[in-house]
């Protein structure tokens, strides 16, 4: 059986020459695209085979992927388009242009490439906890409770908190649901559960806060609708021996039902000191909640609609907010989020809103 070289020795083209006949099938010159993260590729047409024999009868397209699980759909030479494509695919479309006899004439190919991961780093997940596979708790008293999966052997401890509690504010776990705080019926009342991330983790030193840029994600479902113009819910970090959002070091959202009842003010809080109103968008029901942190001291906070979590995002501009940090002087070695107490995250709900947690997920940048 004779061996085709994989280039036409006389036209350099991939695919190599045809065999058989002396009108070799030439395929256009290889293509590719890449995108951002987030971003999406373009459908592909390719370009037309050079066929001086007219020898071409039919073509056939295959996948390669060699980074996801991309699929496409289209025949002929296009356009071909892409679905079940993610951050970092790397995908490769071979097509064949094939005689009546189902003879391979010449192979076109077009690779395209989402969001790859530079030398520079990537996220990494060092924990993601579904907090809808813990065991159905009953409701929960003020003070620390040790809540445990069905799934898997880890536990985590909550603190649940209230503020001026007068209209009935409850947590408690609830497998397949989450951890939910039902915000009660007063409109002065919050309630917040908060966690101790660093508790989780293999290592959380000054070392590691000064290499890495940390990441918290809450994936949450928010009910804003009992008292438009007042029911609002807040998500951020603390420092880890401060429990609740009005104290310690709190860099938080501060999200509230707009009057209107179909939209929201977006603003960033330092404790009890609030920005004004960032941005106002439509109710969100979903939502995931990212606290960035960098050095241990800088707190960037991003929104996004939906409970897929993101990749974190730490441009400034939408959806990501600069939460800020304090002042940092001469011979000052405090990092405020890495310390003898680690970095705590929370989640409240006030004024009648109700706040339900899904899944919760440690990531750094490394």
């Amino acid at each position: 059986m004779p061996v085709f070289p994989c280039f036409d020795p006389t036209t350099g083209a991939s695919g190599g020459a045809a065999p058989g006949g002396s009108d070799p099938v030439t395929p256009p010159a290889a293509a590719s695209e890449s995108v951002a993260a987030g971003g999406s590729l373009a459908a592909v047409t390719f370009g037309a085979f050079t066929d001086p024999g007219a020898r071409i009868s039919s073509y056939a397209a295959t996948v390669k992927n060699v980074v996801g699980s991309g699929t496409i759909s289209g025949t002929g030479l296009g356009p071909y388009t892409f679905s079940g494509t993610a951050d970092s695919e790397v995908i490769t479309v071979e097509l064949d242009a094939r005689d009546s006899a189902s003879n391979v004439l010449a192979t076109a190919v077009y690779t395209g490439s989402i969001g790859t991961p530079s030398s520079g780093g990537s996220w990494v997940t060092l924990k993601d906890y579904d907090l809808t596979d813990l065991d159905t708790t009953s409701s929960l008293s003020t003070g620390t409770h040790t809540l445990s999966f069905a799934s898997i052997a880890d536990t985590i401890d909550v603190v649940f908190s209230k503020y001026n509690d007068t209209g009935g504010i409850t947590a408690q776990a609830t497998n397949g649901t989450g951890i939910v705080i039902d915000g009660g019926t007063d409109t002065t009342s919050a309630g917040t559960i908060s966690l101790r991330p660093s508790d989780w983790l293999s290592s959380y030193t000054a070392d590691d806060v000064q290499r890495y840029v940390y990441a918290i994600t809450f994936a949450l479902t928010v009910d804003l609708t009992a008292n438009p113009g007042s029911s609002a819910f807040y998500a951020g970090v603390n420092t880890g021996n401060n429990t609740t959002h009005n104290s310690g070091d709190s860099r938080h959202f501060y999200i509230f039902a707009n009057a209107d009842g179909i939209n929201e003010e977006v603003r960033i809080r330092t404790n009890t000191t609030s920005t004004g109103t960032l941005t106002t968008q439509a109710l969100r029901t979903t939502r995931t909640v990212t606290a960035i942190v960098t050095f241990g001291e800088i707190v960037q906070l991003m929104d996004s609609s939906g409970l897929t979590i993101p990749t974190p995002d730490v441009s400034q501009g939408l959806p990501t907010y600069n939460a800020g940090s304090d002042a940092v002087g001469r011979n000052d070695d405090t990092r405020v989020y890495q310390n003898s107490s680690g970095i705590r995250a929370f989640f409240s709900c006030n004024n009648t809103g109700d706040v339900t947690c899904s899944r919760v997920v440690v990531q750094r940048f490394e």
